[in-house]
């Protein structure tokens, strides 16, 4: 762990790196699965601003995305990620009160091209395309 500098060392004392989550690791990072949901909470019925300021950050950082009515699917490194969906998430607390995130990680070493890899795998397994 090292403490951050700057002005974000508010938000949060401490930043990650994935050597220091998994020191065990010495291989290059493998690209890993985030699914990530983010909104604001009370705001109105209408999430389309909010959530395409979330997409835009993603977007603004080359990451391999695909969005649903539910969530948003990022593939990357850990590295790469976290600090998107983090600046994501303090641009929205800096316009609303209240942010709900939920964020799953599906960490598969060895693993590449999981975006759209697990859906290829399963239209072959169906012997047709799934609807998307």
């Amino acid at each position: 762990m090292r403490p951050t500098t700057g002005p974000s060392s508010a938000a949060s004392p401490y930043e990650f790196t994935a050597q220091e989550i998994e020191p065990h690791r010495t291989e290059a990072r493998d690209t890993m699965l985030f699914s990530l949901s983010m909104f604001p909470v009370g705001t109105s019925d209408s999430l389309q601003e909010p959530v395409a300021v979330v997409i835009e950050e993603i977007d603004r950082a080359g990451l391999e995305y695909q969005t649903t009515g539910m969530n948003t699917v990022i593939e990357g490194e850990w590295d790469a990620v976290l600090p998107v969906i983090r600046a994501a998430h303090r641009k929205l607390a800096a316009e609303y009160d209240r942010v709900y995130l939920s964020l799953s990680v599906d960490d598969h070493p060895g693993s590449e091209n999981r975006l759209t890899g697990a859906v290829e795998d399963v239209q072959r397994e169906l012997g047709r395309p799934v609807a998307s």
